[in-house]
């Protein structure tokens, strides 16, 4: 709603994104930079993938280690 009242305001682009920014902070763009408030958003997904693939790994040598004689 905010942003369309902007928009009838006659506000520019330019300053409705700086507005969201400083109110909602980097989150709002859909590339957000990446700095200490974003690091998480960005190495998150790589985090989570170190995890699985660790996960996998380790069941999958268990399950090894389990079917031999």
């Amino acid at each position: 709603m905010k942003v369309y009242e902007q928009v009838e305001a006659g506000t520019s682009e330019k300053q409705i994104v700086e507005y969201m920014t400083y109110r909602f902070g980097d989150m709002v763009h859909y590339q957000p930079p990446f700095n200490s408030h974003t690091a998480l958003l960005w190495l998150g997904p790589l985090f989570i993938l170190a995890a699985l693939s660790l996960v996998i790994f380790r069941k999958a040598k268990w399950l090894q280690k389990d079917s031999q004689p």
